[in-house]
């Protein structure tokens, strides 16, 4: 996931069309690879109908946009490819590309199985305020055994948040909803647009790996005083001006006493506030359970 106040980045339109158009190859290269032997893609008249051959690869494009009367999904193709390209030129409400592996009847898994999503998302009140975001359920036994899948996501995550106008970026598996962190989901902060909004003030949530905006981390001290403290495994201020943060070299690695460490760190921005479970959300964020404003030990 990654926010941008777009306002400031006059390449985005670029931007979120690489990530939409090229997540795919990076983040999943094998299916990647496998979809485009399958180009152009059909859909068939009915979901539950086949979409390809048992246990290929299949995918689709879709863009929405209530000022052009836009709610279109194409499978996917060289041209829905070029068309969602060009779509996202005109700053739509929201575009996703999607790649999943079908079943034994040639149709894709139910609830998100075996599946990539990349999406673009924009506030309805606020254009220029905008997330990318990356959610997959393919295994990391999909992926060619030379590829490191850390590896992967990280680099293409921290290619696209060195970007201009970035606000806020992380990569984790705790993932609650869409748009949403695990602090978003535990304090009362006015909702997950607010969070957004104010991602430039208060950071959003702490990660595996973790974006700061560029006066987040000024009030960190930057990037020497993060090094300084010995808690995250790599700091380098990106070249869009945010500040990139990973706690440790692998997500398996990110053990709770890592988390607390970095949040010891980022305690001065992160929101104050009693953290409390939500009853209606069916998973635990992996967080540190203090308010910021108290000492941890």
């Amino acid at each position: 996931m990654i926010d941008f106040d777009s306002a400031g980045a006059r390449d985005f339109p670029t931007t979120s069309a690489h990530w939409l158009t090229s997540g795919a190859e990076n983040l999943a290269p094998k299916e990647w690879q496998a979809a485009l032997k399958s180009f152009p893609m059909m859909r068939p008249n009915e979901w539950n109908e086949a979409h390809g051959l048992p246990f290929s690869v299949w995918g689709e494009v879709h863009v929405w946009n209530s000022d052009r009367s836009i709610a279109e999904s194409r499978p996917l193709s060289d041209a829905s490819l070029r068309w969602m390209r060009n779509e996202v030129s005109y700053f739509p409400d929201g575009a996703r590309l999607t790649l999943c592996r079908l079943d034994s009847n040639g149709i894709p898994y139910e609830n998100g199985i075996d599946r990539l999503d990349l999406t673009l998302s924009v506030d309805e009140e606020y254009p220029w305020i905008a997330q990318l975001q990356a959610v997959s359920t393919f295994g990391s036994h999909l992926l060619p055994s030379a590829i490191n899948k850390n590896e992967l996501w990280v680099g293409f995550f921290r290619k696209t948040a060195s970007r201009d106008g970035v606000t806020f970026g992380h990569i984790t598996d705790d993932l609650l909803g869409p748009r949403e962190t695990g602090l978003d989901t535990v304090l009362r902060r006015g909702g997950t647009r607010n969070s957004i909004r104010n991602g430039r003030e208060i950071l959003r949530g702490y990660s595996w790996v973790t974006v700061l905006s560029a006066d987040l981390g000024e009030r960190l001290g930057g990037v020497d005083a993060l090094v300084r403290s010995e808690a995250f495994y790599k700091v380098s201020k990106l070249r869009g001006g945010a500040i990139f943060l990973q706690a440790s070299e692998s997500m398996a690695g990110y053990s709770d006493r890592t988390m607390e460490r970095i949040f010891d760190v980022l305690r001065p921005v992160i929101p104050g506030g009693v953290p409390k479970i939500d009853p209606t959300v069916r998973k635990i964020p992996r967080i540190v359970w203090v308010d910021s404003r108290e000492t941890l030990h």
